[in-house]
C-alpha cells in the first residue's frame, strides 16, 4: 500500500504540477489510473481578472495592467476545459486620441480562446489568449492574434 501511494504522488509531479486529489479519487485499489485521472478532471482552472485573484469563467479580464485601457468585457463562456477555454464577448479598448487619459472607449465583439495553463500562486492559471474580431476590428490590430493574459497575484 505505501508503494502504491509513492507511485501516485511521483506520478503527479510527472504530469506537470501538484494536483490536490480528493479523498473519494484516492487510489484505495489496483485502478490507479482510473482514479488519477478523476482527480485531475476536478481540479479548476482559472483567470486572473485584473484584480489579481483566480476567478473561473470571468466575466471580465483586463488586458492592460499598466493603464486599464484594455479589456475583454461582457464575456459568455461557451467551454470550460482543463486544457482551453472558449467564450464570446467583446474587446473593450482605448483609441488614446488625443491621449489615453482624453481617449475614447470602444468596443469591438471578439471570439477568445484561453489556453496555455500554468502554475501560479498554487493555482492552475490560463496564461493566454487568442482572439478573432467578429466584426469591425480595432484600428492598428491586427483581425486576429495571440496575447499573453497578465498573471500576476495580488
Amino acid at each position: 500500500m505505501k508503494r502504491l501511494a509513492i507511485a501516485v504522488v511521483a506520478s503527479v509531479f510527472v504530469v506537470g504540477g501538484l494536483v490536490a486529489v480528493p479523498a473519494q479519487a484516492r487510489a484505495t485499489s489496483g485502478d490507479m489510473r482510473g482514479n488519477f485521472a478523476a482527480a485531475a478532471h476536478r481540479t479548476k482552472i482559472y483567470l486572473l481578472c485584473g484584480n489579481g485573484k483566480p476567478v473561473v469563467r470571468p466575466h471580465r479580464i483586463l488586458l492592460s495592467c499598466g493603464d486599464g485601457n484594455w479589456w475583454y468585457r461582457h464575456l459568455r463562456w461557451h467551454r470550460w476545459k482543463r486544457r482551453d477555454a472558449l467564450a464570446r464577448g467583446d474587446m473593450w479598448r482605448n483609441d488614446c486620441t488625443p491621449s489615453c487619459a482624453e481617449g475614447t472607449f470602444h468596443d469591438y465583439p471578439v471570439r477568445i480562446r484561453a489556453f496555455r495553463v500554468r502554475n501560479i500562486g498554487g493555482h492552475r492559471v490560463f496564461t493566454r489568449s487568442h482572439y478573432v474580431f467578429l466584426r469591425k476590428k480595432a484600428p492598428n490590430m491586427p483581425r486576429r492574434e495571440t496575447i499573453a493574459i497578465p498573471s500576476y497575484l495580488l
